[in-house]
C-alpha cells in the first residue's frame, strides 16, 4: 500500500510540507495527548494526510539531547497514523536520531516535522527533522513502524498523573538509579511508570529512547568530560508494560578510540528478558 504523496514531499520531505488538518474533533486528525507526551511537554501542532509537526517545551536550563527523543517518536508516529485508515494503527519498531548539535539551544521551544516515505507490507517508514527557533537543523529522524488493526489495541489508560519536566537532569526526571558504574559499563534501574505510558498502556518509545540517551552520556562521562551524542539507534523488541516492577538498563562500551565511542544498551525485564536494544555513537573532546 502506497499513500498518495504530493511531489513536494518526495523532493523535500522535511521542509515546509505540513499543513493543519480538520480531520478530527481537535483539528489534528483526532490526536489527543497521552501521559508520556504530557510528561515530556510535547504536543502535535498540525497534520496532513501524510505528515505531522509538533513541539517540545524545553525545561529552563536543560541541554541534554535526549529530552527531544519523545518529540522525535511522536512526530514520526503521528505522520504514519495520519496516512493509514482509521481502523489501522502502528507501533515503533526502530527509531534512529542523528544529531547535528552538541546540546539543546537556549530557545524555549524545539520543533519537529515528519512525513511518511513509504509503506511495505505491514510496515511504514517515516523521516523527519528537529529544528530550533531560528530554523537550524538539530537532528534528522527515521522511524520504522509495524502496522496492525487498531481493534487489537486495549483501551487507552486514564492519565491519573503526569511528571512535568522541572529538572535540568534527564536522569533525575526519569528517576534512573545507578546500581553499578565503572569505566566500561553501567547498570541502572528504571520504572516503567504510568506517567511515561502511551495509549496502548506501555512505556512510550520516546521515553525509552530518552533513557538510553542519558545512560549513554553518563557512561561516556566516566572517561572524562566533553563526550557528546552523535546518534542513537533504538530497536523495540517487545512492549514494555506499565508496571511498578523495576527494569534494568545496562550500558556497555564496545568500542572506543580517541575521537569516537560506541555504546550498546539493553532494557530488560526483571526476568532478564531483553525488551529494547539501542546503540549510541558519541564524539570525544578535542585532544
Amino acid at each position: 500500500m502506497t499513500p498518495e504523496v504530493p511531489a513536494r514531499l518526495h523532493a523535500d520531505p522535511i521542509g515546509e510540507t505540513v499543513l493543519n488538518s480538520d480531520g478530527g474533533p481537535d483539528g489534528l486528525g483526532g490526536w489527543q495527548p497521552n501521559a508520556a507526551e504530557v510528561s515530556f511537554a510535547t504536543r502535535i501542532t498540525g497534520a496532513s494526510s501524510v505528515a505531522a509537526k509538533g513541539e517540545f517545551d524545553r525545561p529552563p536550563g536543560a541541554v541534554e539531547l535526549g529530552w527531544t527523543a519523545t518529540l522525535a517518536d511522536l512526530v514520526l508516529g503521528r505522520a504514519v497514523l495520519a496516512a493509514v485508515p482509521r481502523n489501522r494503527s502502528g507501533v515503533t519498531v526502530n527509531l534512529r536520531i542523528d544529531w547535528f548539535t552538541a546540546q539543546l539551544p537556549p530557545a524555549p521551544t524545539i520543533s519537529g516535522t515528519a512525513s511518511v516515505m513509504n509503506f511495505a507490507d505491514d510496515f511504514a517508514v517515516a523521516r523527519g527533522e528537529l529544528f530550533s527557533a531560528d530554523s537550524s537543523t538539530l537532528a534528522l529522524l527515521v522511524g520504522r513502524f509495524k502496522l496492525f488493526g487498531s481493534d487489537d489495541l486495549p483501551p487507552p489508560p486514564v492519565i491519573e498523573d503526569v511528571r512535568l519536566p522541572n529538572a535540568l537532569s534527564l536522569s533525575n526526571f526519569l528517576e534512573l538509579e545507578y546500581g553499578h558504574v565503572d569505566a566500561l559499563r553501567t547498570v541502572a534501574h528504571l520504572e516503567a511508570a504510568l506517567v511515561f505510558a502511551n495509549p496502548a498502556g506501555v512505556m512510550h518509545g520516546g521515553a525509552q529512547a530518552a533513557a538510553f540517551c542519558t545512560a549513554a552520556e553518563h557512561l561516556a562521562a566516566q572517561d572524562g568530560p566533553g563526550w557528546r551524542m552523535l546518534d542513537i539507534d533504538v530497536h523495540y523488541r517487545a512492549p514494555v508494560a506499565v508496571s511498578p516492577e523495576v527494569l534494568q538498563l545496562s550500558s556497555t562500551v564496545v568500542r572506543r578510540s580517541r575521537s569516537l565511542m560506541r555504546i550498546d544498551m539493553t532494557l530488560a525485564a526483571p526476568d532478564a528478558t531483553v525488551l529494547t536494544q539501542a546503540s549510541a555513537t558519541l564524539a570525544g573532546p578535542p585532544r
